[in-house]
């Protein structure tokens, strides 16, 4: 009658194969609705499976089903048989299938996911009011049948959770205890009730749906579990199924509650009920029992095969329609073989996509930044430091195809935990509201079940930001950016699992979101350079390319990201393949990089001059360190990275002086200007703009004195005496770079040269070129001269 698992933490469980298949035991049900109904089970037991239904509630309370009960049961001990109690008792008859018919309806399907909702049986012609008795004793036993791989392997699984009957009892033996189960799958949900009901639920107990309806009952508990749809707990069903659970703690009976895998409670109900205990997961010992009994796998062979399944982490990320798929064949050498593939597939796929930490060149930042959380992930897992000594979270942000979802997989891979990848995106396909906000949670539950792992967040700018001027859509705004801070904060609770986020725009996030603790660590992550392009091309490359030949590629390369880069290998592997021939260097050549023709010579020579007229200027005026130079394929970039200073005027003329530079250099040296410092928003012009309106309007140190006027913007140039300061101001800062440039015209020139050879110029190389700059403090006098008789002109003084 009991089930002995073997090589299961030595388990001994009532709750096995030959109980399903043999059927045997008296089961009283008080009928409720739908899929609520009171289980008495009592000590009796037949040939066969025997139910009988002592009524409806509420017109038949519990206190009068509990005497029906005991009058039944006491005609049983008396010896009677089915037959006589048919003689007995009045109602009619009706014929009902065994359990193990009963188990194969309730059994989830991995085909189709909808559940049965007719009531508890899944008997659809059950009216409720009837005494039904089933399956008489005269048909004798039902012969051994094959149990729904499904049902036996959720049975083992529970088996080994609780170890022994009086374990399981011990979980809620107790009066007014509250016990969980989690880690269910959802589909297991319906099943798993059905098994905790009918088959591990000790004789005598009784079992609820609904807890106001114990009021006190001894050996009784409330089972409440949530309603699964289309394989997930829809945000209202979790409420209904919160508000149940809220009832079940006010009420003395005890409680026990099955958690879906992916279900979150709400933060007052995870602080009100215990941990979670979760559920046994699939492992060698599960399958080499349910072997035993499915495909008839002798103790002498088991241990060998058991050795040859896949380990215990990749049979637990198999879902249950490959393990049913697998036990489909027939014997169990073939059940091994397709479990043992399945898992190298599955294996295959989650391995993240791109190059290790390890193989990736350079030493950027963000390069950096990732290698340490890797290093100190490692380092915790060893147990050579504390997880709260860790930066656990990174946000990376930059201009689209620069790579950083490609580092974050990288991480994942030198790592070596499991990656969980999600997108804002990915969260809002998932329909109104409310189901946007529980694919968040699960995809945060996910992470924390596997961990330790790495969350990885795309698109983290489309939350935006509560504080966001645009007031469409700001209730939902708020709510999802509401939602992203407690689920952040509940993960930084969590040992074991890395928070990467990335974006384009990290100035339209909520500034909540980038707080410390939340997103310790904030990297950009520019256009890569040559080192870092050569590392993609030689991950991408066959081994017969020379060293010397990816190099002149990432060097003609530099300026594309690294989206650009990849899709380029991409297109001349395709073109390759197209004309049934190996990939050649001219293939890629033709697709990455500049043109040698003498109109693309001179724009590049024209866009170094202005590159490095930007970054001669920023170090003559002192405004931080130059650290990149390079040319694009449709422009330039300097980046510097600006020293704090007192926000003085001349501080405020010196960044708009820089900003002139480049239009300074082309005239300096080309004779006429072009419109390159022109253009959008973030164009030099346009900055430079913004800052001299910023010195009366927003600054408090321009013609209006100590006063605030609002954010500035282009209207404020309709009035002409605005303009005419701003021109003015312009026009000096433009005369003060001019100054500097001539100062340092041969410097300006050469470096120009050296850009339009390399394509980029950064580290030692750079910082020689810029040594002989020396700040010139005394240079700025000039610009600071402002005089309400400034004369207008198109031309520098």
């Amino acid at each position: 009658m009991s089930l002995t698992v073997k090589q299961i933490e030595s388990a001994k469980f009532a709750s096995g194969p030959e109980r399903l298949s043999d059927g045997h035991g008296l089961y009283l049900r008080l009928f409720s609705g739908g899929r609520k109904s009171f289980i008495f089970r009592t000590p009796v037991t037949s040939g066969a499976v025997t139910w009988i239904t002592l009524g409806s509630y509420p017109e038949m309370g519990l206190k009068d089903a509990r005497e029906k009960a005991n009058i039944i049961r006491g005609l049983f001990a008396d010896g009677k048989t089915v037959a006589d109690v048919r003689e007995l008792l009045s109602g009619k008859e009706h014929a009902q299938p065994g359990l193990l018919d009963f188990l194969n309806k309730r059994a989830p399907s991995y085909v189709d996911e909808e559940s049965d909702e007719g009531d508890f049986t899944g008997y659809p012609d059950f009216d409720g009011d009837a005494l039904d008795i089933s399956m008489s004793e005269e048909d004798g036993p039902s012969p051994m049948q094959q149990i729904p791989h499904p049902t036996l392997s959720l049975a083992l699984k529970l088996a080994a959770t609780f170890g022994s009957e009086d374990a399981f009892i011990a979980c809620f033996g107790a009066p007014s205890s509250v016990f969980v189960l989690g880690n269910i799958e959802p589909q297991e949900v319906a099943l798993a009730q059905d098994l905790l009901t009918l088959i591990v639920m000790p004789p005598g107990w009784i079992v609820a749906s609904e807890a106001r309806m114990l009021k006190g009952e001894p050996n009784a508990l409330c089972l409440l579990a949530p309603e699964i749809t289309n394989g997930r707990v829809a945000e209202r069903v979790l409420n209904i199924f919160g508000s149940d659970i809220r009832t079940a703690l006010s009420l003395p009976d005890r409680l026990f509650v099955l958690v879906p895998r992916g279900c979150e409670f709400p933060p007052d109900l995870k602080r009100a009920l215990p941990a979670p205990v979760p559920i046994a997961p699939l492992s060698r010992a599960i399958c080499g029992e349910h072997l035993r009994y499915s495909h008839g796998l002798g103790d002498g062979k088991n241990q060998v095969l058991l050795e040859q399944l896949p380990d215990e982490k990749a049979l637990t990320e198999l879902p249950g329609s490959v393990l049913s798929a697998a036990l489909r064949a027939p014997t169990a050498r073939g059940v091994v073989d397709r479990l043992s593939s399945a898992a190298e597939k599955s294996s295959k796929r989650q391995k993240p996509d791109g190059p290790r930490l390890e193989d990736m060149d350079g030493n950027s930042p963000a390069l950096q930044a990732a290698r340490h959380m890797v290093a100190d992930l490692a380092a915790w897992k060893e147990g050579t430091c504390e997880w709260s000594e860790l930066t656990r979270s990174m946000i990376l942000h930059g201009p689209p195809g620069t790579g950083k979802s490609w580092l974050a997989r990288a991480m994942g891979a030198s790592a070596g935990v499991d990656f969980v990848q999600a997108s804002f995106a990915e969260w809002q396909s998932a329909g109104h509201l409310g189901d946007m906000l529980a694919a968040m949670r699960r995809a945060f539950a996910g992470a924390i079940a596997k961990k330790p792992s790495i969350l990885f967040i795309d698109e983290v700018d489309a939350a935006g930001s509560r504080y966001d001027t645009d007031n469409n859509n700001s209730s939902y705004r708020r709510q999802v950016i509401n939602a992203v801070l407690e689920q952040i904060d509940l993960l930084m609770r969590e040992e074991g699992v890395l928070l990467i986020g990335a974006c384009n725009d990290i100035a339209t996030l909520d500034p909540a979101i980038l707080r410390p603790g939340r997103f310790d660590r904030k990297v950009q992550v520019p256009l890569p350079g040559k080192v870092e392009i050569a590392g993609i091309l030689r991950s991408r490359l066959p081994a017969k390319f020379p060293l010397s030949e990816i190099d002149d590629l990432a060097r003609a390369a530099i300026g594309m990201t690294c989206a650009d880069v990849d899709a380029a290998v991409r297109q001349a592997k395709s073109i390759a393949r197209s004309q049934n021939r190996a990939l050649e260097f001219h293939d890629l050549r033709t697709l990455i990089g500049y043109s040698h023709s003498e109109a693309d010579q001179a724009l590049d020579w024209r866009i170094a001059l202005h590159e490095c007229g930007h970054a001669i200027v920023a170090t003559a005026l002192a405004l931080g360190p130059v650290t990149r130079i390079m040319l694009e394929p449709l422009g330039g970039e300097t980046v510097t990275q600006n020293r704090r200073n007192q926000s003085l005027l001349r501080d405020v003329h010196a960044g708009i002086a820089c900003l002139m530079a480049g239009r300074a250099a082309e005239r300096l040296v080309l004779g006429e200007i072009s419109a390159g410092a022109g253009g959008s928003r973030q164009s030099d012009l346009a900055r430079a703009t913004n800052m001299a309106l910023q010195i009366d309007h927003q600054l408090g140190l321009g013609a209006y004195g100590p006063v605030w006027r609002g954010d500035a913007d282009g209207l404020a140039l309709h009035d002409p005496a605005q303009r005419q300061r701003v021109q003015q101001r312009l026009l000096n800062a433009e005369t003060l770079a001019t100054r500097i440039l001539q100062h340092h015209q041969p410097e300006l020139e050469a470096m120009a040269k050296a850009l339009m050879e390399d394509r980029e110029l950064v580290g030692k190389r750079l910082e020689k070129m810029l040594e002989s700059i020396t700040p010139d403090t005394g240079i700025m006098e000039v610009s600071t001269r402002e005089t309400a008789n400034d004369k207008e002109t198109n031309q520098p003084q």
